[in-house]
């Protein structure tokens, strides 16, 4: 076997590795990509329908648009820090100018 055949057959080894990675990884993330839609974001047409959305109550609507308790505190946490610091923000302004 000569120098020039061994080179070449590990290089077409080489390219054919590469080659096989790129197309694990693309199957993977069709594979990802198509599971998502069909568990999750396939079910979300049924939760937002109108005619669903129309039969909630105020409250499952309220408890649905506010998340869980602890995105509730933090958004409560963050506007009370919001309005301290606006307060502040215009107490300056005043006394600058």
């Amino acid at each position: 076997m000569t120098l020039i055949t061994r080179y070449t057959d590990h290089s077409v080894h080489h390219e054919a590795l590469i080659r096989r990675k790129d197309k694990q990884k693309l199957f993977f993330n069709v594979i990802s990509k198509q599971a998502i839609k069909r568990h999750l974001i396939a079910s979300l047409a049924e939760i937002l329908s109108p005619t669903v959305a129309a039969r909630y109550s105020d409250k499952e609507v309220c408890v649905i648009a506010a998340g869980s308790s602890e995105v509730v505190q933090m958004r409560e946490h963050l506007q009370s820090k919001k309005k301290i610091l606006e307060t502040g923000q215009e107490d300056f302004c005043n006394a600058v100018g």
